[in-house]
């Protein structure tokens, strides 16, 4: 009897003890899903589902808290964007400086993948060659920023505005990236009778907000290049390096304002099919929930083939000036 009653006594201990760690790991396991949302921001919101896959524990915990602050700095600057009151993106800079901070210290860069983690906190002040950006439009511009007469100061601060917008960039490919995997995880899901992803729609919306700031900081380039004291006179590099040649052509006021005045449409000319181009691919990603086998509507096939023989006019213009200033260039050198 005694036996039975230490058997007894056992089980039920091990019964209690197993149900409190069964209850203890689904409290430390669901806590953080009671809330489907927990932020006002969508970028947070994004991030926080990317965590909660691979960060655990206590320091999930602290991501959560991290998040919930840098949230409400989020909000704060939308704030001031709305009210006009951060003209020189500084607010905004420092905003997307926290986020990479957070990003980093709980090891996520798989969200916004950088090439160089030190490139946020290690920027060189002495080196006009420096940095190399990773997207293409950002690196010829900055290049045609160097080869202008800018103090070093002024290239100090137009620096750290490319960095921002690379920042903005960086961030824009990583919501596209994580679009790309939804969809693919809820097709394989669909085959497999199962759909436990979220939709790509809050992405989406971020992405165009993101595409959106991109194109303002464009233009917020755009305005500091046009400051400079030999005043640059175009900002994509085809342009300015056809100009640079006229420049040296040692023409008349007359015939160089004439120049300018073709290379200012020529710009035009390639800033209208970037648009062209963004649009089909805004296009294309919000057919994407909706083709099947690569089968786009007319509409959209309409804006492609109107984007591509844009693109082609362009480009027979881009080689008739270049003859032209080629002539030029060699008939004041024969003089």
């Amino acid at each position: 009897m005694k036996r039975l009653l230490i058997l007894l006594s056992i089980t039920v201990c091990l019964v209690h003890n197993g149900y409190a760690n069964k209850y203890s790991e689904e409290s430390n396991k669901n806590w953080h899903e009671e809330e489907i949302r927990p932020f006002r921001m969508n970028k947070i919101n994004m991030l926080w589902e990317k965590a909660k896959k691979k960060v655990e524990g206590n320091r999930l915990a602290d991501l959560y808290a991290d998040l919930k602050l840098h949230d409400k700095l989020e909000g704060k600057l939308k704030k001031l964007k709305s009210d006009d009151m951060d003209k020189d993106g500084l607010q905004e800079a420092d905003v997307l400086v926290r986020f990479r901070n957070i990003v980093f210290k709980y090891n996520l860069q798989d969200f916004f993948p950088i090439e160089d983690p030190a490139w946020l906190n290690d920027v060189p002040t002495n080196d006009k060659s420096w940095p190399i950006f990773s997207d293409k439009k950002l690196e010829n511009i900055w290049k045609a920023a160097s080869l202008s007469d800018f103090s070093e100061d002024e290239l100090d601060k137009l620096r750290e505005e490319f960095r921002h917008q690379q920042m903005k960039i960086d961030e824009f490919n990583a919501l596209k990236d994580q679009v790309e995997d939804i969809n693919d995880n809820t097709i394989h899901n669909n085959k497999n009778g199962g759909n436990d992803f979220p939709s790509a729609g809050d992405k989406k919306t971020a992405m165009k907000d993101t595409n959106r700031a991109i194109k303002e900081g464009y233009i917020r380039l755009q305005n500091m290049m046009e400051k400079s004291k030999d005043g640059v006179d175009f900002k994509d590099p085809r342009v300015y390096q056809l100009w640079a040649l006229v420049k040296k052509a040692n023409l008349s006021e007359e015939e160089m304002e004439s120049f300018r005045e073709e290379l200012r449409h020529f710009e035009h000319r390639i800033e209208k099919h970037e648009y062209m181009q963004g649009q089909v691919e805004l296009s294309k990603l919000g057919l994407e929930d909706e083709v099947k086998d690569g089968r786009y509507p007319q509409k959209h096939l309409d804006l492609e083939e109107k984007a591509k023989q844009y693109k082609h006019k362009m480009k027979k213009l881009h080689i008739d000036l270049q003859n032209r200033v080629n002539k030029v260039i060699q008939r004041h050198t024969e003089l």
